[in-house]
């Protein structure tokens, strides 16, 4: 694959892409109207990474996925919720799988995070089964054939990938959509325990000169095996 050219574009927003599968590509958008702080790893990076993949996409013919910009998903996720809403009923979007992208430009750890993720673990929960884990009241247990197509798309790369189960797709995993994100964290030790770091986002230090374009590539080619398996 050549070298995607993926330098962030200057915006007061930050972008979280989701790509909806037939596919759902979503880009949680946030402006700081009381705060303002810079936004090029959150999530600019997100935006051009989404940018990227709808060109190559384009060229390819695809016609069954969607590019989302969503607002407000600092505030309760409200961007996604009404999105949901708007879609949970629809039998157009049945089978719909959702793939997020958020912060990938810094951290040295890329990070599959979805509803029933164990940090711990280097498997998938399995179907349905007992060993899923939520904080959410849901009377319905996900699959996560997406999550092991990442998996396998990520081995086809020599990219390795760690699970958390800390992501933005929440009311798509309480609606049986089947969701989850590709972010990148810095890994470090606090009180003894591993913790994942994004500390330099919603902060004046997520700059322009932070951004390693070599690391959003990473997850670009991750998505973009995914999709040469469809």
């Amino acid at each position: 694959m050549a070298k995607p050219n993926v330098k962030p574009i200057p915006t007061d927003f930050s972008y979280i892409p989701f790509l909806l599968l037939k596919i759902l590509m979503i880009a949680p958008l946030l402006k700081f109207n009381f705060r303002p702080v810079t936004v090029w790893d959150d999530n600019a990076t997100g935006l051009v990474s989404a940018l990227y993949l709808a060109e190559t996409l384009k060229k390819r013919g695809f016609d069954n996925i969607q590019f989302l910009f969503f607002d407000n998903e600092e505030k309760g996720r409200l961007g996604s919720k009404g999105f949901v809403e708007h879609i949970k009923d629809n039998p157009s979007y049945s089978g719909t799988k959702v793939i997020n992208i958020d912060s990938v430009g810094r951290g040295k750890a890329i990070y599959l995070a979805f509803e029933g993720a164990d940090s711990e673990a280097d498997t998938v929960p399995a179907d349905n089964g007992s060993d899923y884990k939520t904080d959410h009241k849901t009377d319905s247990k996900p699959e996560f054939s997406l999550a092991r197509a990442i998996i396998e798309a990520s081995s086809d790369a020599e990219i390795q990938l760690k699970f958390n189960s800390e992501s933005d797709c929440k009311f798509f995993t309480l609606n049986s959509i089947e969701a989850l994100t590709l972010t990148r964290y810095d890994d470090v030790m606090f009180c003894g325990q591993k913790q994942q770091d994004l500390s330099w986002t919603h902060t004046y230090d997520d700059t322009r000169d932070k951004i390693d374009y070599d690391k959003i590539t990473e997850v670009i080619r991750i998505v973009e095996n995914y999709l040469n398996r469809l």
